[in-house]
């Protein structure tokens, strides 16, 4: 379900979650107080844990931003793809073409700095 024919591989920039959702805007916004457990776990940012916790914190009463993140929502993903009782964050102003940047903002300043390695560099600094 990842992939299919119009996108055949993963995009290397965000994790395949966020390139489900962004190839499937049509699903999004979810509204929080109202989706399914099926529907929660789709949004970037909520896993099983947090999806389940939604479903029972809305029984008590109506959720916002701020009680989703006391939930364990990961909100900088999430908030793309979510609303609270049909509104979304206050003072989002992301638009749909400019969603892949940011989410791939946040991959890559959690990605460690890689480096090559070589056999040859140590305390003499190189080959002889």
């Amino acid at each position: 379900e990842l992939l299919d024919e119009k996108e055949p591989n993963f995009n290397p920039l965000v994790d395949p979650k966020c390139a489900w959702a962004l190839a499937h805007m049509d699903y999004f916004p979810v509204d929080a107080q109202t989706a399914d457990y099926e529907q929660l776990l789709r949004v970037p940012g909520i896993g099983v844990t947090s999806a389940r916790r939604i479903l029972t914190a809305r029984r008590v009463g109506p959720l916002t931003f701020s009680g989703l993140k006391t939930l364990g929502v990961v909100l900088k993903r999430a908030q793309y793809f979510l609303t609270c009782s049909g509104r979304p964050l206050t003072g989002l102003r992301v638009r749909e073409d400019g969603l892949l940047r940011h989410l791939a903002a946040l991959d890559a300043s959690r990605e460690p700095v890689m480096e090559q390695l070589s056999l040859f560099d140590g305390p003499g600094g190189g080959v002889p």
